[in-house]
């Protein structure tokens, strides 16, 4: 009999799919200064996102979202840069556009729930426009989540024979009550691994000086069956 594939199928319930505990939208204009937003949640939620120029988002980018990178000679600037993470009790949004400082950004955010968490939580369906499921539309499957804590490294020998879908988010437990974000050049101090392949993905999280932001660092992560 031939193997059933999960790409196959829009939706499989033989397969775990994602289940958003959160969903913010908004506006910014550039500034130096950060916007913090409650999230209202009992842990911290693994974000990510996308971004606008357009009210409609007709022409949408990931978030985070960097453009045109300079060397500076003591670190990298942007010309614009929208930066998402979870720090402590808040989402921390930062904008900054030295192309057009009066261009409005537009941001939809959507978070996960963390492996490990035993929360009760609300049903989002209020939040998240009019449906909760359609079949005429695919849904990614997981293939797995988890967390690798500092100093281990994992490798999954998937198989697929083409790169899946992965999202990761570096963890930083001892920096201002934890801070979580899906940039992994956070910061320069940091060299973080991940290799994905056709064949397998390997996940590496060093272990580093107390004292330092990367202190107690831990990566989440996210893997599908669903084709990059």
């Amino acid at each position: 009999m031939a193997r059933v594939e999960p790409t196959d199928f829009l939706l499989n319930t033989d397969y775990e799919m994602d289940k958003l505990i959160l969903v913010k939208e908004g506006q910014l204009q550039p500034s130096s200064q950060a916007v913090y937003i409650p999230h209202g949640l009992p842990f911290r939620p693994l974000l990510f996102g996308l971004c606008s120029f357009n009210s409609d988002f007709t022409s949408p980018k990931p978030a985070p979202y960097r453009k045109e990178a300079t060397y500076t000679g003591t670190g990298i600037s942007y010309k614009v840069s929208f930066t998402i993470a979870t720090l402590g009790d808040n989402i921390y949004l930062s904008y900054r556009n030295s192309d057009d400082g009066s261009a409005t950004l537009y941001y939809r955010l959507y978070g996960f729930e963390p492996v490990g968490s035993s929360a009760r939580l609300a049903p989002t369906k209020g939040k998240a426009k009019v449906f909760t499921i359609d079949t005429d539309r695919n849904y990614r499957k997981l293939y797995k989540k988890g967390v690798v804590e500092m100093g281990n490294n994992i490798t999954f020998k998937h198989n697929f024979g083409y790169i899946p879908q992965t999202m990761l988010w570096m963890e930083y437990p001892n920096y201002d009550d934890g801070y979580i974000t899906n940039n992994l050049g956070f910061s320069t101090k940091v060299v973080d691994t991940a290799s994905i392949t056709k064949n397998d993905i390997k996940l590496n999280v060093p272990t580093y000086q107390p004292g330092t932001i990367s202190y107690g660092a831990r990566m989440h992560y996210r893997i599908y069956y669903d084709e990059a």
